[in-house]
This record gives C-alpha cells, structure tokens and sequence, in this order.
C-alpha cells in the first residue's frame, strides 16, 4: 500500500502551499548550501541535517522513479526521481530504500552478485505522488549522516533551488575572512613583490568589513574568502552572489544559480588553486578557459586596473535570501618600486635558496638570501643569460624574476648565476630546472622531465603551465614498500581541466602486486595504472609526489557479530565483518553463507562489511566464506562456522 506523508506544520512553511515538498518531517536546516567548494569542484545540491540515521525522505513532487544507484562511495544508496514539470530531483546518502525500492534493487544486486549497481526503471515502473516516501536518510558513501538533496533543471543541469521557491531559516548575513589579490599581468607588482598578496580583513559593524589598502602597479583581480553562517554558527554555507565594484563602476558580478555537471572540474579555477592554505578564495575575474555558468552574467572582465587614481573597491556578498555584507578597501597607484640596496656589515655572506611560483601562465623565480644581499643574480636559459628576464630586488634578502616563455615553446632550462646561489655546494655545478610547457592553444605535448613521461592535450589545461619534476629518496610507508625513488612533479595544486597522462620506469627486477600510489597528506593514495614493456602509466588531474610501491600484505578480516560470547539468536541475524587495508586500500569482496551469495554493503569509513539483512537463513550450521581482495591484487580468505537457530 501506497503512504503519504502528513501535511506539513507551520515548522515546515505549510502556511504557503510551496511547489515543492521538503522532504524531511524536521526543522530545516541546512549544513552544505548549492556550489560551494569541494576538492576541485562544487557542490550540486543542497546537504540538509538529519541527527541520527533513519528520518523518513519525501519526494519534491509528482513524477516517477527514473534511477536508483547503489555504491559505498559518493553518493552512497541515491534516488532519482523525474518530476513532471521536467526538473529532477535527488536524494543522495540514504539509508534504505522504500520496501518495494528496496525489493527492486536487491533483486539486481544479486542477479549481478553485486552491491554497487547502478539502475533506470522503466517510467511506469515507480509512479510518485508528492509527499510519497521514498526511502530513509543516512549516511552511505561519504560523511556523517545527513541527506543530499539536489535538484536539476529540465536539461540536466543542476539549479539553485531558491530559484524553485523552496526556503529555509536564514537570519544572518555573510561574513568576509580574506581578500586575495591577484597580478593579471607579468609586469604587475602589489605593495613592490610579484606575487599575490592576502589583504586581513577586520569587521566594522554587522555587515561592514574593511580590508587592508594595497599599493599596484598595473591590474589585479580578486579572489574573496566569504561564507554564510548557519546553525549559530556551525556551518559555514557558501554565499550566492558577489558583486564588484572599483570607483563605482561594475568589475565583475556572480551567482550560484546553475553549475552543469560538464563543468564541474572548473571548481579547480573558481577557486584559486595556488592558495587554499590560505583560505577558499572564490575568483572574482574568469580565469582563461573557465566555461562555468556562475560567471555568465557578468558584464566586466574582473580585472581592475590602477594607473594613476586611487581605486576604491567594494565588494558585496549576498546570501540565498538577499541578505548582505559589504567589504570595502583602497588600491593606490604605485609606480616601479624599488628597493634599497642594504647597507649592513654581514651582507654579501649568506647564502641562496631558489624557489618558484606559478602564477597564471607565468612563472616567479625567487631568490632568497639567509643574510642581506647586494649582489643581484643572473637568469639563464639554456645556459645563456637572459637580457630579457632580469631579477628585480624585493628587500634586503630577496631577488624575483617573471619568466614568461613564448607562445610557441614546449620546453625551458632554467638556472641562477650568483656566487652564493643555484649551484651544487659540492661540485660548484649550475642547477638547471628543465620545465615542460602545455599550452591550451598549442599541439599536445608529449615529452619527458627526467625519466617521469608526460602527454597532455590541449583540452586538459586552461592556459598555459609550466611542469617540473624530478626524483626524491623514497618514503617508507606502512604495509608498502617503495621500489626506487619517489617521483616529484611540480605544482602540486596545477590547474588542470581533465586528467593528464603519465609515465615512469618500471624498477630493473620483476615485482608482483606492484602499483603507482600519491602521498596525500601522511597517507599514499592508490592510483590505478598499468604496465606497458619498461613502463607503468595512469591518468591523473593531480600532480604532486608518486611512487612505485610494492603491498605484499593482505587484508585483514575479522568477525565483529555475531561475537564468541553472543551466539546467533534470529534467522536474520546482524552480520558484521572488519576488513582493513592499509596499503593498497580494498577493491572488492566476495562472502557467501552455505555457498550462496551474501548482499554485503562495504562502509569504507567504518571499514566494516554489514549484511543487508534481505532473506532468513534456515535454521542449521553453516560455513560465511568471506573474501577481500586488495587493489595490488592480494587475497585474504576466512571461512567461520555458524549456526542458525
């Protein structure tokens, strides 16, 4: 039998007939908001509180079933439902699904002995009224429990759901943390260095905040760390519009109101890449090749130029109900700076460090000096000095130089000339930094850094980047064994639209259950990969540290229930399994009971199997197989005797 849900309370805006059903029987409150960042992407939806696991979840609106997907990963156990006004909604992280959902899915898990599947119902196979209960909130695929709720356009692109009139509580305004500013040409320097320049932020009054002034030579742009606070403060929900002013006139204007699934990865730009530790600057100016539809609306380019007037720039963050706080602060013209030359009795005794920044589709080459230095450095490329890239002083310690290739270049050599800097302390040699070049509008480029291989089309980059990398000693890791060097590959946060491909040599002795892993953080991260002749190749949007590993340990697995102490006492049972791997990470399992296949849903979080509990098991002993496989390939097996009662 069909059930509806209740109509809703005034807690639940029924006062207004709204054309979309909230789909949970709570307080509204909301814990991720529409486009907001995740790693290199946005967010499509809405995350929306639940507490504990097991709330009831309602459907927007009359329509019909179109998808149900099952995964331990992402969206976790989700619900597509076709409204038909055309628009789609999501139901993402559930717990279960309705006893008929559930029935449907099950049978195709084990027609295919699979827990991930990923399904399209006939239409008429699931008809939805609004209000009709859909399934129960949880927590499958990723994060504490809450629900994921999205809504798409009638093209499939995801919306902002304020624009289909659905609300929430929101009683306070945005709040600014950080101003990020951005040179948008070589030649521009802020406050007399190369390189982007957080400007502190101080709050004035409840909705007026004031940033520190900047002195420009040339034109920047920005990037502002802003978010909406919710839940007295325990959430911090992106913002849905941002404004820009320079003197009153418009530079540059945002919204989060559609972000197509197509360009998703534009998050890598929207946000600047080369700064996270800093803050989540949200770009205020189009980062070349970004093709995101939030920056559609905007009249100006984002850049804002400071020649000979002081600029006065107001920035306005607005809320998803039109709440909003304004930043203001002064860029004052500043013509070539030029730094003093120090006058100091230990100068000229320290020594150098040579480090690089990217910065759009240039370098900054520094150089920085342990005491103050007089002696400016020389730029050579290929091994000749450069007459066009000249180091420029900063202060008493520190040199900078902009390189900029030509369009046409796929390469570049770079070393220092100084007596104290860029050169190796014990042969007195030139370090030369070779770089590779990919450029947007150029052929693929298809080449080698060392013995690190390289192929990148045009469409993988946004503009221009300059690659570098090298070898490293290797890094222990628990349960995986390094074989040879780590592998470096610079910047590690590079822009990159779409993966690139990558090459390294195979270590000189044969090794089994061998693979590519990244150090992410403290951790090495599994990359699949392949092996052709000498080399193994993968595909990746990130650079960073990799190494060629070997895992020759298995996973583990033990019985968490039933437990030695508490015998089985149902013909459903609670069965749950710790698996954990440590190295490679798990790929897949397998558990039967009496040889028969076991629906076994993976919680990699938990790292626990959990049976799902969909048939009763005949009373009598019994052998539960359980096998989990690696992703090197390795294979634990346990057999463990039960007896149903």
């Amino acid at each position: 039998m069909i059930v509806f849900a209740a109509l809703y309370s005034a807690l639940f805006f029924a006062q207004v007939e709204e054309p979309y059903a909230w789909p949970l029987e709570q307080p509204r409150a909301l814990t991720s908001s529409f486009a907001e960042y995740r790693s290199d992407r946005f967010h499509m939806g809405i995350d929306l509180r639940t507490g504990p696991i097991g709330k009831k979840v309602f459907a927007a609106g009359n329509g019909h079933i179109s998808r149900i997907r099952c995964s331990p990963y992402g969206y976790g156990k989700a619900v597509y439902v076709q409204l038909d006004d055309g628009h789609t909604a999501i139901y993402a992280h559930l717990n279960s699904f309705t006893p008929e959902l559930n029935q449907y899915v099950q049978d195709a898990q084990h027609t295919r002995t699979s827990y991930t599947v990923d399904l399209y119902p006939k239409a008429n196979a699931f008809p939805i009224k609004k209000g009709q209960q859909i399934g129960y909130s949880g927590q499958t695929g990723i994060g504490v429990p809450h629900l994921h709720w999205e809504l798409r356009d009638r093209s499939g692109v995801p919306i902002n759901p304020r624009l289909l009139g659905i609300s929430w509580p929101d009683s306070t305004p945005p709040r600014f943390r950080n101003i990020l500013l951005i040179p948008t040409t070589p030649d521009t320097t802020i406050n007399g260095d190369y390189l982007p320049v957080v400007l502190p932020v101080k709050q004035l009054v409840s909705g007026q905040y004031q940033a520190a002034s900047a002195k420009v030579h040339g034109s920047v742009a920005l990037g502002v760390d802003v978010y909406d606070p919710a839940n007295q403060g325990a959430s911090k929900l992106g913002v849905h519009r941002i404004t820009t002013q320079a003197n009153e006139l418009p530079v540059f204007d945002m919204a989060h109101d559609r972000v197509s699934y197509s360009h998703a990865g534009d998050g890598v730009v929207a946000y600047h890449p080369q700064y996270r530790d800093n803050g989540k600057f949200l770009m205020q100016w189009s980062w070349p090749g970004i093709k995101t539809e939030m920056y559609a609306k905007s009249s100006g380019s984002g850049e804002i130029k400071v020649n000979n007037e002081t600029q006065i720039v107001q920035v306005d963050a607005i809320d998803f109900f039109d709440q909003q706080s304004t930043i203001q602060f002064r860029l004052e013209p500043q013509s070539n700076y030029i730094a003093s030359i120090p006058d100091d009795p230990s100068v000229d005794t320290g020594t150098g460090t040579v480090f690089y920044n990217s910065v759009r589709d240039w370098l900054v080459i520094s150089v920085q000096f342990s005491t103050p230095e007089t002696i400016t450095p020389l730029l050579l490329e290929s091994g000749i000095i450069s007459t066009d890239t000249l180091f420029h002083r900063i202060n008493a310690t520190t040199f900078r130089a902009v390189f900029q290739s030509n369009s046409n270049a796929t390469s570049a050599g770079i070393s220092i000339e100084h007596p104290r800097a860029g050169h190796d302390p014990d042969t007195k040699h030139l370090w030369e930094h070779q770089f590779a070049i990919a450029d947007s509008n150029n052929q693929a480029l298809d080449t080698t850094l060392g013995t690190i291989g390289l192929k990148i089309e045009p469409n993988n980059l946004f503009e221009r980047l300059y690659i570098t990398g090298g070898h490293a000693p290797a890094i222990a890791s628990k349960e995986l064994q390094p074989l040879g060097d780590a592998f470096i590959l610079w910047p590690e946060n590079a822009p990159l639209r779409s993966a690139i491909d990558l090459n390294l040599p195979l270590p000189d002795s044969f090794a089994e259950n061998i693979g590519i892993y990244r150090k992410k953080g403290d951790d090495w991260q599994w990359v699949s990969s392949k092996q052709e002749k000498d080399r193994i190749t993968f595909s990746t949007r990130k650079l960073g540290t990799y190494q060629i590993m070997q895992d020759t340990v298995k996973p583990s697995i033990r019985l968490i229930r039933p437990s030695s102490s508490s015998p089985l006492n149902s013909k459903v049972p609670d069965i749950r399994i710790k698996i954990k791997d440590e190295g490679s990470g798990i790929a897949k399992w397998h558990v039967t009971f009496r040889n028969e296949w076991m629906l076994m849903a993976y919680d990699p979080e938990e790292d626990e199997l959990v049976w799902e509990r969909d048939k009763t098991l005949t009373t009598g002993p019994g052998q539960l197989v359980i096998q989990v496989y690696d992703e090197a390939g390795n294979v634990s097996t346990q057999a463990l005797d039960l007896s149903i009662p």
